[in-house]
């Protein structure tokens, strides 16, 4: 006895202990035809074979086993039990799905009937988990806008879009831009929409970037005064050069410590120290300073006689002392007149100045510079009302006290 007709012996056994009803009693589908259309009648399509087989349905048992007997099973079309792995595993890569083919600015509707299978599976897979929920469908129910080419060109234009790179659209913060920019890449219309090029990077490579130093005559420049140019172009010059390390080989002019600056007459050499403040300061302050291309500077004129020519600050007269009320007002005096202030300046600035001793002496020996200010406008005052010549003349004995 075979297999098929042991199975048929067992199905007519379990078919003969069940008591049949009226209903059973028609249902003996004699042909192939008979039992398809009952199968169609009954949704049979929309089931899984095994869901048939296992039923606690005495019907569709009784069915399902007849068409196999016949042979009939496997000319009906059963939805077959499939395994679908979903590609979407979390929430995160729902969304970024979703977000890349831009289902943001779908009505959710066109997804749920869509006929790609993928868009479908998409959407049931975040209803199945509650995700749709937390999913930014922009255009919710309202009809997409943009319709065509020439309503998506004219929005872009309007909204100055020509003047964007495409990053910065589809980067942006504002929705519409980016749901913009979104149809564009699904239509295929950003070839047609002229966005903002990108901008040649200055100094592509080491020639070119040595060229524009060579050009602008950056060999004569200190490194120092292009790092802090207010020249933007200058700045960046310096800093592709310092990047790159390309800076090591364009030779510039640097000023070296404990050598005389070059100044080929004095009309240079003096046209540098005005450039430096050096008329607000002191001879011994320029000779003796901190820096080497100050003294250097003082050196050149000293040994070319040319510091006779320069009009620096005056120094102070031998016997006076910083301790001496009268001496450091008339000094203070001289201050304002020569620098054509309207009042004494305080202590700081007068430090950036060049004028830190006698800031410090009035900090330190006369009141601080509130109490000082009172005693110099009684100071000029008393002058004044004994006539302006007395005060010139007294500043005149205290500038020259020093010249012999």
């Amino acid at each position: 006895m075979t297999d098929a007709q042991l199975e048929g012996l067992l199905d007519t056994y379990v078919e003969g202990s069940e008591v049949e009803s009226d209903q059973d009693s028609k249902t003996s589908w004699e042909t192939e035809e008979e039992w398809i259309i009952f199968g169609i009648e009954n949704l049979y399509e929309n089931r899984n074979p095994s869901s048939l087989e296992k039923s606690d349905d005495k019907r569709e048992r009784k069915w399902f086993r007849k068409g196999r007997r016949q042979g009939w099973a496997s000319n009906f079309s059963f939805t077959l039990k499939r395994v679908i792995k979903s590609p979407w595993k979390t929430f995160n890569e729902w969304r970024e799905h979703g977000v890349q083919n831009g289902y943001e600015e779908r009505n959710p509707q066109s997804l749920v009937k869509s006929k790609d299978k993928d868009e479908r599976s998409w959407y049931h897979r975040g209803s199945n988990n509650e995700w749709l929920s937390k999913f930014n469908f922009i255009l919710k129910r309202e009809s997409i806008p943009w319709g065509n080419l020439e309503e998506w060109v004219d929005h872009g234009l309007d909204e100055g879009f020509s003047d964007k790179s495409p990053v910065e659209i589809e980067n942006s913060q504002d929705s519409t831009q980016r749901s913009w920019y979104r149809m564009g890449c699904r239509k295929k219309w950003l070839n047609n929409f002229s966005f903002k090029k990108k901008k040649k990077t200055l100094f592509s490579d080491y020639s070119e970037w040595r060229k524009h130093g060579l050009d602008s005559g950056y060999r004569s420049r200190n490194p120092t005064s292009l790092e802090r140019s207010e020249d933007k172009i200058e700045r960046s010059w310096y800093d592709k050069g310092i990047r790159e390390g390309w800076i090591k080989k364009f030779k510039m002019d640097r000023v070296k410590k404990n050598s005389n600056l070059s100044f080929n007459n004095l009309e240079e050499w003096k046209e540098y120290g005005i450039e430096q403040g050096y008329d607000n300061r002191t001879v011994s302050s320029v000779a003796h300073s901190k820096k080497a291309s100050e003294r250097s500077w003082y050196r050149k004129g000293e040994t070319s006689e040319w510091t006779g020519e320069f009009d620096f600050v005056r120094n102070i007269a031998k016997n006076g002392t910083w301790k001496n009320l009268d001496y450091v007002l008339k000094y203070a005096v001289s201050l304002i007149r020569d620098n054509e202030w309207d009042n004494l300046p305080g202590g700081s600035k007068l430090t950036k100045l060049g004028y830190s001793s006698f800031a410090g002496a009035v900090q330190k020996y006369h009141g601080g510079f509130p109490t000082f200010r009172e005693r110099l406008e009684g100071y000029m005052e008393q002058f004044r009302e004994s006539g302006g010549n007395q005060l010139g003349s007294l500043l005149d004995d205290y500038v020259g006290g020093d010249e012999k």
